[in-house]
């Protein structure tokens, strides 16, 4: 489940295109979201789980805590 979610969410990211406002915003909204579906995948799988999630996602650990690190900075 957590691994098509993440993949659609970042098959999305990547195609927002433009550097126009409305262009950026959608961007960050949506690292924002991928931040909130990190953090609910930690809340559902083990630690063995979450490992391979990342591995199948070629997300590095730096990269999975700067999305969360984006809706941390949305929520202040």
């Amino acid at each position: 489940m957590w691994k098509t979610i993440l993949t659609n969410d970042l098959r999305r990211l990547e195609q927002i295109r433009g550097s126009d406002q409305a262009s950026q915003e959608r961007y960050a909204m949506k690292e924002q979201e991928i931040g909130l579906h990190c953090y609910q995948a930690e809340e559902h799988l083990t630690d063995a789980e979450l490992a391979l999630l990342k591995q199948v996602l070629h997300l590095s650990e730096l990269r999975w805590r700067v999305y969360k690190s984006k809706l941390r900075l949305a929520l202040e």
